[in-house]
Parts: structure tokens; sequence; C-alpha cells
């Protein structure tokens, strides 16, 4: 803690972070007098990173006309009733980070429940928040927490947080989770006009014009974009206006990374690519940096320091063209450099002797996705969905493609362009310090489950689809801006699993808005049987789910056309919701999705044959879903509860409680080095979807 009070002499009142340490109970001297969670604290509270000893704490201040830095004292207290103490500190939430407060308190007891509250200098107060601290790193207990990403407060509400929440409530102690895991995407740097017909919450930044030029959406979308750190800020203000997810974060305290729209969608080092060549953006990585780490509870620099993680550093940058990347595959153009390196939030956290979470960046260090936009628009309808797989692997090997031949010209779909990548190094989804960083987390480990966390899915995911019944497009990667886009670093990462006789290997993560998992092998075409670890995504809470985006596109941009059959389906009974057909066609291809489609009917689908099925690593998914996963890491086994509502569900407000359509349980049995992985499941509880179920 030496380096932290020393950095917090110069720096506190311009981050807004204060630590403290907790003593042996005693009598509060400052009493509460008036609850003021609405008016004075309308963000909440929220707690973050739990270590055995420490946690971070967090509130918002909203000030009063002419208020500027608002005096707070936070209480900690193991009672409720905060009859005694273990922490009593002055602070401020200063105006400078939007009148945040984070705190960060160590010297607590391991596996302890705590409550905190603040309280203003009219003795108004905050609802009081629980957390807890992670046991200590040899005790034997199992983990229990929610993975959750995606939470897009405009297209829906966030009952998955309500029925953990209430199942909480109503079951007791064996229903509660520890934490929750957020992957990302915990805003939307992304505005929809309310005339479009979004149908749940709007949000506008005030006096901003609209724009339809984002390249991305194959049509003209209005929309206004976050860019500086006020808007950031707006974004966690509206998002933190839900009820549930400020109860959530009041009751458990978040794990959380980053994924691309706390920034910008897609991004990748410091630049955007709504316009299909990318537009350098150092401003906005830094004020997107900036606001996330004000209104997102972690512990950075306090963490030891074989983690590589710090918290965010005010720097001053400009928006100047990148230049070449280095032999790193990074741009160091110095403004780049600057705002990448403006925050880390590489760590690794523990809970007891089962579980390491390894959480990487997915964002700051990647390289460009390999296909450049402008060819990937000619080839699809997205710069970065549905690219031929051949032409992803062959631009991602950079230089080293055909042996350290590249070809000067690379051919799809009966085109031929430049290849952009013959001199540049070979893609990088972690970068290259980080990458050695997690790979020597994941040897040291002597946890029972090494995960690693990443914001974009590991699992290889590709279509047999025929593109708007013109051609058939036997192998397309589904999204470049996964690891997919990045084949080359993905096998290294999984043959340095195998090869270093890494048992219990899991990835989770979320971002493409439906719940699948799927066996992780070196080979991405054996099906799984080299696995050496298993992937479990999740679904999320509220963003549009993948299915039903791809479906509204092809009814706009190909109706009546077999591209939209492939992920709409065949007609369903009135009432009842549309098939996830979109997985169907990615799992079973495009003739035995198109065969199944025209032999059902209103009344009931056909399900595809087993023994059609193309990629057999992948055991579950449903294109259509939304919800989170609960995870349990234990001695003997790793379990996931797929937790998941459909669409009708998620766009209906909080009048009444939503239960979940289904729960989709998958088990790990734990392994020795070198043995067989195996994945157990699905089993369901309520309706499976289709085609686990017949419609």
């Amino acid at each position: 803690m030496a380096n932290r009070r020393e950095f917090l002499k110069t720096s506190s009142a311009v981050l807004g972070v204060f630590v403290a340490v907790a003593a042996p109970a005693f009598a509060p001297a400052v009493h509460a007098t008036e609850n003021a969670a609405d008016s004075r604290y309308p963000q909440g509270v929220a707690s973050g990173d739990p270590t055995p000893d420490g946690i971070v704490l967090w509130t918002r201040a909203q000030p009063s006309a002419g208020e500027s830095d608002v005096a707070l004292v936070l209480q900690l207290s193991r009672r409720s009733d905060f009859k005694t103490v273990a922490l009593e500190k002055s602070l401020k939430a200063l105006a400078g980070v939007d009148h945040t407060c984070r705190v960060v308190v160590t010297g607590l007891e391991p596996a302890t429940t705590y409550y905190y509250r603040f309280i203003d200098d009219a003795h108004r107060t905050s609802t009081v928040g629980r957390t807890r601290t992670a046991p200590a790193p040899t005790a034997d207990v199992e983990a229990r927490f929610a993975l959750a990403s995606c939470q897009n407060f405009q297209t829906g509400y966030y009952h998955a947080y309500r029925r953990l929440l209430e199942q909480e409530r109503t079951a007791g102690p064996e229903a509660r989770i520890d934490f929750v895991l957020f992957v990302g995407d915990f805003i939307y740097e992304m505005i929809f006009p309310a005339r479009m017909g979004v149908p749940t919450r709007p949000l506008a930044f005030p006096g901003k014009p609209w724009d339809d030029h984002n390249q991305n959406f194959g049509q003209k979308i209005e929309l206004q974009y976050a860019e500086t750190v006020d808007e950031y800020r707006y974004l966690y203000r509206g998002c933190l206006a839900d009820p549930w997810l400020r109860a959530a974060r009041q009751n458990w305290p978040f794990i959380c990374i980053f994924d691309d729209h706390e920034v910008a969608d897609d991004y990748w080092q410091s630049m955007t690519v709504y316009q299909p060549p990318g537009t350098p953006t150092q401003r906005r990585k830094v004020a997107g940096n900036q606001a996330y780490f004000e209104y997102i509870p972690t512990m950075l620099s306090d963490l030891p320091r074989q983690n590589p993680a710090y918290d965010f550093k005010p720097v001053q940058v400009q928006d100047v063209p990148f230049g070449a990347v280095d032999d790193l595959n990074r741009s160091t153009e110095p403004n780049n450099l600057a705002a990448i390196h403006s925050i880390n939030i590489t760590r690794r956290l523990q809970w007891g002797r089962h579980l390491d979470l390894i959480l990487a960046d997915s964002r700051s260090y990647r390289s460009e996705h390999p296909v450049p936009g402008l060819i990937g628009q000619k080839l699809s309808f997205h710069p970065r969905a549905l690219l031929p797989r051949g032409l992803v692997e062959e631009m991602d090997a950079g230089r080293t493609a055909h042996g350290g031949h590249p070809r000067e010209t690379v051919e799809a779909r009966g085109m031929s362009f430049p290849n952009a990548r013959r001199t540049t190094p070979v893609g990088t989804m972690y970068g290259a310090d980080q990458k050695a960083w997690v790979k020597s987390q994941l040897k040291a480990s002597t946890a029972t489950w090494k995960v690693c966390v990443n914001s974009v899915p590991q699992t290889p995911l590709s279509f047999d689809f025929r593109f708007e019944g013109r051609s058939i497009a036997p192998d397309e990667v589904v999204m470049t801006d996964s690891w997919e886009g990045y084949p080359g670093e993905r096998r290294e990462m999984l043959e340095f699993v195998r090869d270093s006789r890494i048992a219990n290997y899991i990835s989770l993560s979320g971002d493409h808005h439906m719940h699948f998992c799927g066996l992780l092998s070196p080979d991405r075409d054996d099906g799984g049987a080299g696995a050496v670890g298993v992937e479990f995504v999740c679904a999320g809470i509220s963003s549009a789910s993948f299915g039903d985006v791809l479906r509204s596109f092809m009814k706009a941009k190909a109706p009546g056309t077999e591209a939209e059959t492939l992920v709409g389906g065949p007609p369903v009974a009135a009432g009842r919701p549309a098939l996830p057909w979109t997985g169907v066609t990615a799992l079973y291809g495009w003739e035995e999705s198109l065969r199944c489609a025209k032999a059902s009917g209103p009344a009931g689908a056909v399900r595809p044959s087993a023994g059609r099925r193309r990629q057999t690593h992948i055991p579950y998914m449903d294109s259509d879903s939304y919800g989170l996963c609960v995870a349990t890491a234990t001695a003997s086994d790793f379990r996931v509860d797929f937790v998941t509502f459909d669409l009708k569900q998620v766009y209906t407000d909080y009048a009444e409680p939503a239960e979940p359509r289904y729960v989709a349980r998958f088990n790990v049995p734990v392994q020795a080095a070198g043995a067989k992985v195996v994945l157990q499941g699905p089993t369901f509880a309520g309706e499976p979807p289709f085609p686990y179920s017949k419609a």
C-alpha cells in the first residue's frame, strides 16, 4: 500500500480515490438522520474486486445548487445497523470526477460480509450497501457467481438482475451468489433516437445533432455518439437509473472488465471503425477510460505488483493518424500509446483454492481486424461479419502466411484485393506484454479452475450460409471482432494450455448477445476432440440478441430470399416467439437448415438431424436468448446455468416480475492434466429452446 499512499499525495484531488484501513469495532461518531438515497445518491452505491483483506467501495453524490466538492463520511461495519463500525472515514466526492468517490479499504477479514454507507455533512445517508471479501487463497470453499454482459439501457430491461435478487430473497442463502463477473459493455456509446421505435428507455445528448454516416449497418440509421468524458458520464448515470442494476451493485461486489461500447463499437487500440478505413480517436479512448474508472469500482493500482493493472492516469492527447505498426502489431504513434496506457485493467483475482480469475483487456492492445473494412464491406453486409474464413486466416497471418511468402493479392468470392497485411506481424488480441503475463498466470496457478476472462469469445463460430440466395459460402467467420478474427493467436494460446499441461482451463466471455458454450481445441476443425478447455458465453442482459438483429436485417435487406429463411426460420403460430433459427443454421449448415425450415409449419417445426451437425464442438446455442449465467466452481466440477429470457420479456417493464423461460445446465468435471476434457449437458429446467425440444 505504500506506493498507493505516495501516489495519493498528489492524485486524490484529481482521481477521487481514497484509501482506508479497517480497525477493530468501535462506536461511530457520525449518525444518519435522513435517508437521501434517491436525492443525494441517485446512482446508488457499489463495491468491486473483493480480495481476502480488501474491497473497493463507491458512490456518487449529487451536488446541491452552487455546491462543488461534497463532503462525505464512509462507514463500514459487520452490522447492518451500524451500532459499531470497523471504519469511519471522511472523504469527498469531487467535482472533477463527476462527484464520484471510490475508497480502497484494506485490513478486512476474509470471507466476511460487510455493510457500508455514505453520510453527508447534513447527516443524509445513502442506501446501505452489502459486500463480501474473498476467502483466503487456501480456503476449500466453492465460488458461486453470475456472469453478465451487454446491458444496453435503451433496448431492454434488466430482468435478469431482478430474478437473481428475488431468488436470493425467497430461497435464502443457498441461492446467494458471491459476486457478479461483468465482461463488458456496461454502457453503450451509441444512442438511438426515440422516433426509431426503440421499445424501451430514451436517451439523448442535449443539443447534439444526429448522425447517419455509420457504415456498419448497411443502411442509414440515425445515431448519437459519446465523444467527451461528460457524454460518457451521462451514459453511466443514465444506465444507473435502472433500479435493478443499482440493487445488484448494492448487494454484490462486481468484478468488471470493459469491451468496446465503453468507448466505441468494435474499436482497436484507439481507432474507431464506424467508417471502414477507421478514424483515429485517441481523445475518445481517454475520455471513455476516465468515465469507466470513475463509475466502475475496480482495484487496480492497489493489487500486488505482479499484476499489471493500474488506475486511470489523466493524459492530454490529440486525434492524429496512426502510421505503420511495429513488430508487436502496435501503432507507436505517441498519442495512441498515451491513450491506451491511460489505464490498465489486466489483473488476477482469487476466490479460495478453487478459482483463479485472469482478467484480460481485449481492446487496448489488439491489432487491427484482419480484413480491412473496405474489403469486408464489399464481401458482406458488414465490414467485420460473415467473411470467408480462408481470407481471414490468410490476412491474420500477415507476413508469415504461406510459409513466410505472403501473396501480394488475395481472392474471395471472385474478387481480388491487394494484400494489405502482407508486411505486418501475425494479428494479436492480447498484445505481446499482456499475452506473456496471461501465460505466466496460467502456468503458475495452483487453483483447481484457471479461468481466463475475455470480453469476446474464443470459441470458433462460423456459418455455412447462402447469402441473399445468390452464393454459397461454406465457412463464414461470424464476426472478426472476436477471437475468430485472430485465429493465429487463439491457436497459440490453446497450444500453450495443451503443451504446458494446464488442467481445468475455462474461458468466460460475452459480447455476441446469445448463450452458447463450446469445447476449445488448438485445431479448430477437430470437432472438440482435442479440447484443452471449455468456454461459456453469456447472452446480453438487455442488448438485442444476435438472432433478433440478424433476422431484422435480413427482413429489410433480403425479404423473401433463402437468406431470410436461414435466419428467420419457418412461420410460427400466432402469439409464439420466433424460433432461434440463426443458431440452427450456424450449427447445422444452410442445406439442413433450409430443409427443416421448408418442411416446418406454424403447428410445429422439423428438427434437424443430429448426423448433419457441422459444429460438433458447440453442444448448445440459443441465438435469440437474453439473460446471464450462474457459475459454481468447486473441488470436483465447474457448473454453469444459462438463465434465459426472451425478447418479449426483456421489452416488458417492471410492472410484473419475469421468470426465465428456461435454465440450461452444463457441468465440467475436474480432470487431471492431459486427460480428456468433458462437457456434460445440457439439462433443462423449463421449456427447452428449439431444436432441443420440438417447437
